[in-house]
């Protein structure tokens, strides 16, 4: 195995097949080839499926993923803002930190939320398939496998929204996922949401989020809420056989 391409163990688990992610950066890219590409033999095979992503100017990295039958599916835009005092109100929904009885809840929000993320745009990913990406997603923040924080927003009892974040040393707070069910849209829950986080992140300094380029209704929100476009990436999936199934 190449020092450039990674076990994503928790994904294999979820898509049931051999899953890597591929380092594309100026140390695994030499002119615009893999410096080691004798290394890559594992993408041969049947079961595997890879991803990668590259800054959308680093133009020797994209040929060299297109060279080796990658595909681009996403591009990833990430936004920041500085924190600063909460802009609304949560309105009806009460919005509190999410306990361990909110999991099922939350998995099912998830799992019936997404359709712009690079799974769901994926064709040869199945969208049971990525609907269950983004469920597992969740669960791992209760397992103590992933993020330092989430957020619900509730109505009557029962979860309409959630922010999931991971805080950074440098004082950043990322929202990892967020997503509001379909029927509590258009309502204020993902602002009040991030308004809430605004204001309980005493020690902070930034906040960051990023989405899809082709969900445009998101980088509305963002634009709103004053959050600045800072980077963009390209998002590219490698399948070696007909695709995932579930």
């Amino acid at each position: 195995m190449s020092e450039f391409l990674k076990t994503d163990v928790w994904l294999s688990k979820i898509l049931e097949r051999d899953v890597y992610k591929l380092i594309v950066d100026e140390s695994s890219i030499d002119g615009d080839r893999f410096v080691e590409c004798e290394g890559f033999a594992a993408l041969k095979s049947a079961r595997a499926f890879a991803y990668a992503k590259t800054a959308v100017d680093f133009m020797s990295g994209i040929r060299s993923l297109t060279r080796m039958g990658f595909t681009l599916v996403d591009t990833n835009v990430l936004f920041s803002k500085p924190i600063g005092q909460p802009d609304c109100a949560p309105g009806k929904y009460e919005i509190q930190p999410a306990i361990a009885a909110h999991e099922d809840q939350v998995a099912a929000v998830a799992f019936s939320s997404f359709e712009f993320s690079r799974f769901h745009l994926d064709p040869l990913i199945p969208n049971e398939l990525a609907n269950r990406v983004k469920a597992e997603w969740t669960r791992s923040y209760f397992r103590g496998q992933r993020g330092d924080q989430m957020t619900v927003a509730t109505l009557d009892g029962v979860v309409a929204g959630f922010v999931m974040l991971i805080d950074c040393d440098d004082g950043t707070r990322t929202i990892d996922l967020i997503a509001v069910d379909r029927r509590h849209r258009g309502r204020g829950v993902a602002r009040g949401m991030i308004s809430h986080v605004e204001a309980h992140s005493e020690g902070f300094t930034r906040i960051r989020v990023g989405t899809q380029l082709a969900n445009i209704p998101s980088i509305r929100l963002y634009a709103r809420l004053g959050f600045v476009m800072d980077e963009a990436h390209y998002v590219f999936h490698h399948h070696q056989a007909e695709g995932c199934r579930p």
